[in-house]
């Protein structure tokens, strides 16, 4: 268990971090304020985006790590980790897109295919790094 929550913990943080501090440097550089909503207005919205995509990402990297480990009680190795924080950093600059996906796709099927994709990146990095601690392993002996 303390195992799963660590990577909603690190999955989370690593989604929702890179993409806040874009959306704050962008509206304070740009200024590209709404007239409705004012500046805080749109960092909020923006926030809110990036939040519900991390919380997603972080849910699918989770479960995709619980059936492709299989123990979940297996611990975290340094090269899990690292992957899925590179991984998640880059899902955060696309979650930057969210709202024109959202327009032209729609929420619902945006959320779900967010939840894919995010199962299938944390599918790739678990099963790829099990592969190599298995290699890793039969080498050593």
């Amino acid at each position: 268990m303390r195992e799963i929550i660590k990577i909603l913990a690190i999955a989370f943080l690593s989604a929702f971090i890179p993409i806040s501090v874009w959306n704050a440097g962008y509206l304070h550089f740009a200024q590209s304020c709404h007239p409705k909503f004012g500046c805080l207005g749109v960092f909020e919205l923006l926030t809110l985006i990036a939040a519900i995509c991390a919380t997603i990402t972080a849910f699918s990297l989770s479960v995709a790590r619980y059936i492709f480990v299989g123990s979940p009680k297996a611990r975290l190795t340094r090269q899990e980790i690292i992957l899925v924080m590179a991984c998640c950093a880059a899902l955060s600059i696309a979650s930057g897109s969210a709202i024109r996906l959202a327009e032209a796709m729609g929420t619902s099927v945006l959320v779900a295919g967010w939840a894919l994709f995010s199962f299938l990146v944390g599918g790739a990095i678990f099963k790829l790094s099990d592969k190599y601690n298995h290699a890793l392993h039969r080498t050593s002996r």
